[in-house]
């Protein structure tokens, strides 16, 4: 019996070494893959700056967190934010907060009160974007009536963009640090500008 219970212990204790051996191998592997994307990630956004030439005379705006369902993809996002700051912070970029995307939908698009459903809020944004910025986004060749949905990122980016120029231009105005206007996790609600009539941002 007790040589019985020696063997069960020391295959319990082999297999536990296997275990442990075969979890921090997948470990191992899995942080060599985020190292390794991270890295295309960082060199792709330089190369999107080199491109573009941005230097000290730009200004760089990201889309503050939200609450998203897979908290994996979220830790993904937030990571690739993070390059573009500092990448940004590198090359001389202002970089002087995040928008709450609600802060957009109630001081540039006009929406207010409880959320709204996601194809009113995706359509509302384009109206916007189009009553905006319509011409320069054709002279860019972006055909976003005919294919709305193909460019919803660059039209969420370009209100986001928007928001922020209007909140700098505001700190400006009455000489506060441009961090001061801009919400890092919260939305703001108290709008500060809305649309004109004529398409314009007051």
């Amino acid at each position: 019996m007790e040589r019985m219970k020696s063997e069960y212990r020391k295959l319990k204790h082999e297999l536990d070494q296997r275990k442990r051996s075969i979890i921090e191998n997948a470990q191992s592997k899995a942080l060599k893959i985020l190292q390794d994307a991270n890295a295309d990630v960082e060199n792709t956004i330089r190369e999107i700056r080199e491109e573009a030439r941005l230097g000290s005379n730009d200004i760089l705006v990201c889309e503050a967190p939200t609450t998203m369902r897979d908290p994996r993809a979220a830790l993904v996002v937030e990571q690739v934010r993070g390059v573009f700051e500092t990448v940004a912070r590198e090359a001389g970029m202002r970089v002087p907060g995040r928008v709450h995307p609600r802060s957009v939908q109630y001081e540039v698009m006009g929406l207010s009160g409880k959320q709204l459903p996601r194809e009113v809020v995706k359509s509302t944004a384009i109206e916007v974007a189009v009553r905006l910025h319509g011409e320069r986004l054709k002279n860019l060749g972006l055909s976003i009536h005919s294919t709305p949905k193909k460019y919803q990122d660059i039209i969420d980016a370009v209100l986001i963009g928007t928001y922020g120029l209007s909140a700098i231009a505001q700190a400006e105005q009455v000489g506060e640090p441009w961090e001061k206007f801009f919400s890092q996790n919260e939305p703001r609600r108290n709008a500060r500008f809305r649309l004109t009539e004529s398409g314009g941002i007051r």
